[in-house]
């Protein structure tokens, strides 16, 4: 396994700003060269209250696209039967997920002080398997 760190790692901490505040999430789209930060053109595009796999469901990703994501907001509660935006205990937390064309996947979901709540990108899921998708490693 290598000890390099992921050419994605960097975004994690550059993305969140991304969003505006009264945006709840963005769809993400790295080109360019990775190993270079000079070289790398960055978009975005807001989700305007659409889910995610809205956009990405039977996208395909130009070439030239090294890596998509997403950074959105959301609520962050313990496990339970209630809804985390209905919990007592919930809190604001914005999550960033990328995915690159060798199939490395990085992510981070952050609460309002910036403490990290989750490190590391999500094991599976829909939106998970759609950003695969655009990007060819998965059918």
């Amino acid at each position: 396994m290598s000890t390099e760190p992921c050419p994605l790692e960097p975004w994690l901490d550059i993305l969140p700003a991304a969003l505006a505040p009264d945006q709840n999430g963005v769809l993400v789209r790295l080109r360019g060269d990775l190993d270079d930060d000079d070289a790398v053109d960055v978009a975005v595009l807001p989700l305007d209250g659409l889910h995610p796999a809205e956009l990405l469901d039977g996208f395909t990703a130009p070439d030239d696209w090294l890596a998509l994501g997403l950074v959105t907001r959301g609520w962050a509660a313990p496990m339970g039967s209630e809804r985390p935006s209905a919990h007592p205990a919930r809190r604001r937390v914005c999550t960033t997920v990328l995915l690159d064309r060798a199939g490395a996947a990085v992510g981070r979901t952050i609460d309002k002080s910036g403490a990290v709540v989750i490190d590391g990108p999500p094991g599976e899921g829909e939106v998970l398997d759609l950003l695969r998708c655009a990007l060819g490693l998965s059918g």
